[in-house]
Order: structure tokens, then C-alpha cells, then sequence
């Protein structure tokens, strides 16, 4: 539903278009830290497979594979 259909559903009622304005922004910063959180826990999964491999490497393969993901 975008806007313009959102206030016209809403005529005669007490919303103001100023709230229908703070809901749509409401609705967009959700979406924002939705996708700020996955990319956070892609961060802290693409970290401790990373610590995980340090742990364990010897050939350097781990300093390769940091470089790669840094120019992601």
C-alpha cells in the first residue's frame, strides 16, 4: 500500500497525513535496521569462520582469504 492509497482509506478518521508520513518512515527504518541486522550477523559469522581458520592455519591461506573479504 503506498501513500496516497494509505490516506485514502484513512479520510474521515483523526490520522493527519503527518502521521501517515511517520508511518511509512517508521515502516522504512524498520526495513533499514532488518537489513543492518543480517548484514551485521553475515559480519559476525564471516569473523569467527575467519578466527576458526586462524586457529588452524599454517600456510597463510587465512591472510589471502582476509584480503579477499576486506575488498568485498
Amino acid at each position: 500500500m503506498n501513500k496516497d492509497e494509505l490516506e485514502s482509506k484513512c479520510k474521515g478518521s483523526s490520522l493527519t497525513s503527518e502521521d501517515i508520513q511517520q508511518i511509512f518512515q517508521n515502516q522504512e527504518d524498520a526495513t533499514k535496521y532488518r537489513q543492518l541486522k543480517e548484514k551485521m550477523k553475515q559480519v559476525e559469522d564471516e569473523s569467527y569462520l575467519l578466527d576458526r581458520l586462524d586457529a588452524c592455519d599454517t600456510s597463510g591461506a587465512v591472510e589471502v582469504l582476509k584480503e579477499f573479504l576486506s575488498d568485498k
